[in-house]
């Protein structure tokens, strides 16, 4: 069975850190790098939901193609989730999600570092909105992942003989 996996934690959390191990070993699905492709910049209110369109096309096609995916985005609310969990379901793939728990002051503190002022209303927007993933929801496999530690915690988490398809 394929492969659906997704992060969930907040921005500047260690996320794309944790994409960086599979970036040979599935297709990276982001919105980030979507919003990028489609109209250039990091975020347009105007364009939001093309960019959400574009992604469940894209997502569709993987699926139907049965690649192994690897979802890099924030998927803070049940509500995120629950569209791509059903969409995995549909074409049996096995979900995992690498719940990423880095807090909210961490977060902001790598924001400062790097400069990124833009990202800090959102850090907290999204510390207040989170709802922690459960196996209810759809999920077969929830792992839970230290911010502090997401290099050190990734070999022991991860199956390493995914493979791309």
């Amino acid at each position: 069975m394929p492969n659906l996996f997704f992060t969930l934690g907040l921005p500047r959390g260690g996320k794309t850190t944790l994409r960086n191990y599979f970036k040979n070993k599935c297709v990276i699905v982001s919105a980030d790098d979507l919003r990028y492709i489609i109209y250039g910049e990091r975020y347009n209110q105007n364009r939001e939901n093309e960019v959400w369109e574009h992604r469940k096309y894209l997502l569709n096609y993987l699926m139907s193609q049965g690649k192994d995916i690897f979802i890099d985005e924030t998927n803070t609310t049940k509500k995120r989730r629950e569209s791509l969990i059903m969409m995995a379901k549909e074409y049996n793939y096995i979900i995992t999600c690498f719940y990423i728990n880095t807090s909210e002051s961490v977060c902001i503190k790598r924001a400062e570092v790097e400069n990124d002022q833009y990202i800090i209303p959102i850090i907290k927007r999204m510390a207040e909105q989170l709802e922690t993933p459960i196996i209810e929801e759809g999920i077969d496999r929830i792992l839970s992942i230290d911010g502090l530690k997401v290099k050190e915690e990734i070999e022991s988490l991860i199956n390493p003989n995914i493979e791309n398809k």
